[in-house]
């Protein structure tokens, strides 16, 4: 075949290919019109953006309100998502010493009634308690024989008391218990029993403040009654410290005072700024403080003046007593009471 030949045939072929029919003129003209909608649609959700962007300064507006995920509430569940605790160690205001579980309570042990006033000398009862639900072992101070103070542990699944140390206002965290002295405070690790002691200094008064430390274990704040009138402020040490000199001291407005400090699992410290212990009056504020700087970062208002207060092991859940020995609970913006009749308390 020449290529004559071949070209004639591929014309034959061409004009023997079927040839699709146009699409209908309306179905053109509905798709032109749909696409320049989706178009319109576009431009003007670029311009309202741009509209808003311009309204709120530009760049170069500080104001500028990023928003994220809507963050939890307070709930059933309390401020963060964790159920709040349903066990308690508290000691009765005739000094016996409670486990309450899920709202049934067992007797612990009991040191004495500290509202009985023996012919001489100082009623002997349990004073501060402290909890370690990881090991469900139960710290407390004895008071008032010896004067030094006697922190004692009890196990109580089996009752196992035994005396720890000499000492004052036990408190448990992070696998360390931490408490006051004759002398300044002292560290216990629970796991290897290493004793850290950190001296007094000049004026302090043996086992007169209440001792809390951090979730990380690494600082110590205690109660400290060395102001004018007694009235207390609160010192913050590095757990490996020498001395309490090294402290900041965190003072509170005149004519008030910050006890019963806690830390909270964020690291922040929770105090009462009220007056005046022992038998604290009148109005009750929780302030919530930086330890570094003692920056007021929150702030709420007991119902009573405080006598005691905790926090749970994951820091959120703060359980207290008031002066008119009501055991109370509170959780981001939740509240609750517990029972009535009690002196100390902790989760």
């Amino acid at each position: 075949m020449t290529a004559e030949d071949r070209a004639r045939q591929a014309a034959r072929a061409l004009r023997r290919t079927p040839v699709a029919d146009p699409p209908p003129i309306e179905h053109v003209r509905r798709r032109k019109t749909r696409q320049r909608l989706i178009n319109l649609g576009i431009i003007a959700v670029i311009l309202g953006g741009t509209a808003a962007w311009l309204a709120a300064g530009g760049p170069e507006n500080d104001d500028t309100v990023v928003v994220g995920p809507p963050e939890a509430g307070p709930s059933e569940n309390g401020p963060t998502g964790n159920a709040r605790p349903m066990s308690f160690l508290a000691v009765r205001e005739d000094g016996t010493l409670i486990l309450s579980r899920d709202g049934d309570a067992t007797v612990v042990t009991s040191h004495g009634d500290p509202r009985e006033k023996p012919a001489e000398g100082t009623p002997q009862f349990i004073a501060d308690v402290a909890w370690d639900d990881a090991q469900a072992v139960a710290y407390y101070e004895s008071c008032c024989e010896p004067a030094s103070g006697t922190i004692l542990s009890n196990v109580v699944e089996t009752g196992t008391e035994e005396r720890v140390a000499d000492g004052y206002h036990p408190a448990v965290g992070a696998r360390r218990l931490a408490f006051s002295t004759y002398t300044g405070v002292s560290i216990i690790d629970l796991d290897t029993g290493e004793r850290h002691d950190i001296a007094g200094h000049e004026g302090y008064e043996p086992g007169s403040g209440v001792v809390t430390i951090s979730p990380d274990a690494t600082t110590i704040a205690l109660e400290d009654p060395s102001g004018p009138e007694r009235q207390s402020r609160i010192l913050v040490v590095d757990a490996g410290a020498a001395s309490l000199d090294e402290a900041r001291a965190l003072d509170p407005p005149d004519g008030h005072s910050w006890s019963m400090p806690v830390f909270r699992g964020d690291g922040m410290l929770l105090v009462a700024q009220q007056c005046c212990w022992p038998e604290p009056e009148g109005d009750a504020v929780g302030l919530v403080l930086d330890p570094a700087t003692g920056r007021q970062v929150d702030r709420f208002e007991y119902e009573a003046p405080v006598l005691d207060q905790a926090y749970d092991d994951t820091g959120r859940w703060l359980v207290y007593v008031t002066s008119d020995n009501v055991l109370r609970w509170r959780g981001g913006s939740e509240t609750g009471t517990l029972g009535e009749g009690y002196r100390n308390a902790d989760w």
